[in-house]
């Protein structure tokens, strides 16, 4: 006859870990954050297309993600973010910036689990 243990395993509870290793968070790159804002600008709702920061270069063909993102990292352990784009035309621009601004910052903080200081959206051009 076999009798059956009368202790019960106690589930894990989200307070607990299964582990007793520290979580370690890797330290993010300045180019992964460049790659990352630049999908995000991307994807929104009335921005055709990352710009260059210089006005004389709006029509080079070959632009590179760094001339139309800079990323700042401050001694408070904040990061500075400036982006420029071109939006399309018939919208509201202060709408599109806006959008821009809060989603990058949503995306960034939920992604990386970096604190933002500000965001600077520019649109360069208007196509």
């Amino acid at each position: 006859m076999e009798t059956k243990s009368k202790t019960k395993t106690k589930p894990i509870t989200s307070n607990e870990k299964k582990s007793d290793k520290p979580l370690t968070i890797k330290p993010v790159t300045i180019k992964e954050l460049i790659a990352a804002i630049g999908k995000i600008a991307l994807s929104c709702y009335g921005v055709t297309k990352l710009q260059s920061k210089h006005l004389y270069e709006l029509n080079k063909k070959n632009m590179n993600l760094d001339d139309s993102i800079e990323v700042s990292y401050r001694p408070d352990k904040t990061y500075n973010f400036r982006v420029y784009i071109s939006i399309a035309p018939q919208l509201k621009l202060t709408e599109v910036l806006s959008e821009v601004q809060k989603r990058i910052k949503y995306e960034i903080e939920m992604a990386y689990k970096i604190k933002i200081r500000k965001i600077d959206v520019y649109a360069q051009n208007i196509e």
